[in-house]
């Protein structure tokens, strides 16, 4: 992105706080847990706010395609059932 390459700092930590948002989405396609709904919630809310406040560097197609695709995520992980554990079968 060439808005994480800039010196200005609040880019700089915008462009972190992104790269932590992402991380724990991998962290919710992988585990299921408690709260999902809540923490997706939080973690598309921070991508708004992310892309509210440098919509200056980006145009608005990056920003629709931003949240286009953390909605679609966010959708997925929501709909995604547990796995249910195999009966031991004592072999």
């Amino acid at each position: 992105m060439i808005v994480c390459l800039t010196c200005y700092p609040t880019a700089m930590a915008f462009c972190f706080l992104e790269e932590l948002r992402w991380e724990f989405t991998c962290y919710l396609y992988v585990f299921y847990g408690s709260a999902r709904k809540l923490k997706m919630f939080a973690a598309l809310s921070l991508l708004c706010l992310r892309n509210i406040y440098l919509y200056g560097p980006q145009n608005s197609w990056q920003v629709l395609f931003h949240i286009g695709v953390a909605s679609l995520s966010s959708y997925q992980i929501l709909a995604r059932k547990p796995m249910e554990k195999q009966t031991d079968s004592g072999v």
